[in-house]
C-alpha cells in the first residue's frame, strides 16, 4: 500500500486518546476494527469500533513498551473475522513540543510479527500498527 488514511469518526476520537492514554509509565494499548476501501493507490481506514486492553491481559513488558497475552490478541481476531474486518494497534509516545512521532524499533518488530501474522488468520483486510503523538501519528499497515 502506498498511501493509507486512517479514519476516525468523531466519536470515538475521546475514547481512543483515554485509552492509549499513558498510565503510571506503562504504555496502553487499542485496538481498532477497521473496515477498508481501496482506489488505485490509496487506501482508506475507516475505523468501526475500539477495544481497549483490559488491565488483565497486560504481561510484564520486559523492557518492552507495552505486552498482552495472545488469548485477548486471539479474542481480537476472531472478533474481527467474524464482522470482517482489519485490526489496527494503536499506542501513545509522548513526545516533546511539535517533534514529530515515530515508531520504535522495537515498534517495528513488533508490528511487522503480528501484522504477517493477522495477515495470514484475516487475509481479506488490511492491518496496521499506529503510533499516535501530541501532534502527529505514525504507522505501518
Amino acid at each position: 500500500m502506498s498511501e493509507v488514511q486512517l479514519r476516525v469518526p468523531c466519536h470515538l476520537v475521546e475514547p481512543l486518546l483515554e485509552a492509549v492514554a499513558i498510565r503510571d509509565g506503562a504504555e496502553r494499548v487499542v485496538f481498532a476494527l477497521v473496515s477498508s476501501a481501496t482506489t488505485g493507490t490509496k487506501t482508506l481506514l475507516l475505523m468501526r469500533d475500539l477495544v481497549a486492553a483490559p488491565s488483565d491481559a497486560y504481561l510484564d513488558p520486559q523492557g518492552h513498551g507495552a505486552r498482552w497475552s495472545g488469548r485477548f490478541t486471539l479474542e481480537i481476531l476472531n472478533r474481527a473475522l467474524r464482522d470482517n474486518l482489519g485490526v489496527v494497534i494503536l499506542h501513545e509516545h509522548l513526545t516533546l513540543g511539535s517533534r514529530p512521532v515515530a515508531l520504535s524499533r522495537d515498534d517495528r518488530g513488533s508490528a511487522e510479527e503480528l501484522l504477517m501474522r493477522f495477515g495470514a488468520v484475516q487475509p481479506h483486510r488490511p492491518h496496521g500498527s499506529v503510533v499516535l503523538g501530541e501532534t502527529s501519528a505514525a504507522g505501518v499497515f
